[in-house]
């Protein structure tokens, strides 16, 4: 159910905003967006790191990029650094938006590899 639902373009917006939403205002009734990208974090890496992309397109305040990188972008490289860093680099190169959001990403539970490409990708931490 993630991945059709995330993959749907209307629910990634509703998704998207909910999650923003969420995160301004701690209004539990929006808790739904955060559990959902946790989870799909682990279920659905490709639909998480589409997510975080959507987010990023929003161009929210420096507050909400700290938890967009220490959250989702961070949860989705420690539990499938493997199947998704590849898609980071690329994101990396392209994208100074995204790297800047990568620089906020902690090693957590990284494998050893899957870190040093993070670092290489995005030299500049917060």
């Amino acid at each position: 159910m993630i991945a059709r639902d995330i993959g749907n373009p209307e629910f990634m917006s509703e998704l998207v905003q909910s999650w923003l939403a969420y995160q301004r205002t701690d209004d539990k009734e929006l808790f739904w967006a955060f559990d959902l990208i946790w989870e799909s974090a682990a279920d659905n890496p490709n639909a998480t790191f589409e997510f975080v992309l959507a987010v990023l397109r929003t161009r929210p305040e420096p507050k909400i990029l700290a938890v967009l990188a220490a959250g989702p972008l961070e949860d989705v490289l420690a539990k499938n650094g493997p199947a998704i860093i590849a898609r980071v680099e690329e994101e990396s190169r392209h994208s100074p938006e995204f790297r800047n959001l990568l620089g906020g990403v902690w090693k957590n539970t990284m494998s050893d590899d899957v870190w040093q490409r993070v670092l290489k990708a995005a030299p500049n931490r917060w």
